[in-house]
C-alpha cells in the first residue's frame, strides 16, 4: 500500500456542510444542509438530491429500509427508491403538528422505520405513521 492520497470532487460546493453519511451496497450516501449524494470512490457522485428542489429541507439523518432510502430533514421526511422521490412531509404533519424537524432515523428488526422529532417518536409501518409523544420528557422542544 502506497499511502498516496488522490483528490476527489469538492462535495461541500453542492451539499453544503456535511452532517451525516450512510453506507449501503450501492456506495456511500453523504448529506449536508443543501442536499444528499450517492458516492462511489471510483466514480465520484452518482446521484445528487438537492434542497429545496428534491428534498424538503436540510438533511439531518438517513437510513435504508425495504429497498428505500429514507431521508430526514429539518422540514420533513422523504423516501427515495433510486428513481422516484416521495415527500412524506404532509403525512407527517398529520401525526406531528408542531415539528417536521426529523432529528434521527432508524430501522428496527421488523423493517419499521422510526424517526424522532423534538417532541415525538414516530413509527412508519404498513403505510401509516404512529406517534409516541415525548412532550413531557426533559428537554422536549429545545
Amino acid at each position: 500500500m502506497s499511502g498516496a492520497w488522490t483528490r476527489g470532487p469538492l462535495l461541500t460546493t453542492e451539499l453544503g456542510q456535511l452532517v451525516v453519511m450512510h453506507a449501503d451496497d450501492e456506495g456511500i450516501w453523504v448529506a449536508g444542509v443543501n442536499g444528499a449524494a450517492l458516492l462511489r470512490p471510483d466514480l465520484g457522485p452518482l446521484r445528487v438530491l438537492r434542497v429545496p428542489v428534491d428534498l424538503p429541507g436540510p438533511v439531518t439523518s438517513i437510513t435504508r429500509s425495504g429497498g428505500y432510502l429514507w431521508i430526514g430533514t429539518r422540514y420533513g421526511l422523504a423516501r427515495y427508491d433510486g428513481v422516484r422521490l416521495v415527500d412524506y412531509s404532509a403525512e407527517l404533519t398529520n401525526v406531528e403538528e408542531d415539528y417536521l424537524d426529523v432529528r434521527g432515523l432508524a430501522e428496527d428488526a421488523e423493517g419499521r422505520v422510526w424517526l424522532h422529532t423534538p417532541t415525538a417518536l414516530v413509527c412508519y409501518t404498513e403505510g401509516r405513521f404512529t406517534k409516541f409523544s415525548l412532550e413531557e420528557s426533559p428537554g422536549a422542544g429545545e
